[in-house]
């Protein structure tokens, strides 16, 4: 009897020893990998493209005539700006998940309510920053413009080179990134947006990079030139589109006209 306990207390252990092995190898050797992406993801941040400093003008003498001071921009989802289908729907089952009252909802209702709160978006950023509700929607129209361009420009250069892929199939980085429809927007602009926005994840009040003029500098307007977002033809002859760090959005502004223009390349 004596015996036969000895072996058990001594069982016991050895039993504990093998779970601990089988879990501690579930978790480093077959499940290492996913854990891993885990705690990566965790610990780095989602790619954000930040403004470029575009530099100062001077003139003759050194004086600053032009220069750069930080700002901040109002941006959204391209997939809420074009209303792409798939990102709807993924905004459909966030509601769900997030939102304890619309779990049982039906798709109907869902998709009405994903269309409530992209309507809500545009009244926000009407009433907070006192422009038309008309002038919103014309640069929201001039990004898709842009991108869907850029989309049709793709299709016909792969065509040529043999390979018949339809503009709805090609997937461009402007489809997953939030492009500028607010510039500049003040700090007290910022809070209203932050707050009545928070629940919309395709929003975001981003930083942003504005150009300030010196008050002697307004006789040679015509001269230092302005900004202006780029075209579709300027995002189509980009001399970097490989660079992705230095090719263009949609969205983004440009030199348009004088020296801006001018300095642009640099």
């Amino acid at each position: 009897m004596f015996e036969r306990r000895l072996k058990i207390i001594l069982l016991l252990p050895i039993l504990c020893g093998v779970v601990i092995i089988a879990r501690l190898y579930q978790l480093q050797i077959v499940q290492g990998n996913e854990y891993q992406r885990l705690a990566d993801a965790a610990l780095v941040s989602p790619k954000q493209f930040l403004p470029p400093l575009r530099g100062r003008i001077l003139d003759r003498s050194g004086g600053v005539l032009v220069s750069d001071e930080p700002a901040h921009d109002v941006t959204v989802h391209y997939g809420v700006l074009s209303m792409d289908k798939a990102y709807l729907l993924r905004f459909a089952g966030y509601i769900r998940k997030q939102d304890p009252q619309w779990r049982d909802a039906t798709e109907t209702e869902l998709s009405l309510e994903v269309r409530r709160r992209i309507g809500r978006m545009w009244i926000t950023l009407h009433g907070v920053s006192g422009q038309p509700i008309s002038q919103l929607e014309e640069r929201r129209d001039a990004i898709c413009k842009a991108v869907e361009r850029l989309r049709n420009h793709i299709a016909e250069a792969r065509q040529k080179n043999g390979f018949d892929q339809p503009p709805d199939k090609i997937r461009l980085k402007e489809d997953d990134l939030f492009h500028p429809i607010l510039r500049d927007v003040t700090p007290q602009q910022r809070t209203l947006i932050e707050l009545e926005l928070s629940d919309l994840p395709f929003v975001r009040v981003e930083p942003s990079v504005r150009r300030i003029w010196a008050e002697d500098a307004e006789p040679l307007c015509h001269v230092l030139g302005g900004m202006g977002q780029v075209s579709a033809e300027m995002i189509r002859s980009d001399p970097k589109p490989d660079d992705w760090l230095a090719c263009y959005r949609a969205g983004d502004e440009a030199g348009v006209t004088g020296v801006e223009r001018l300095g642009e390349e640099m």
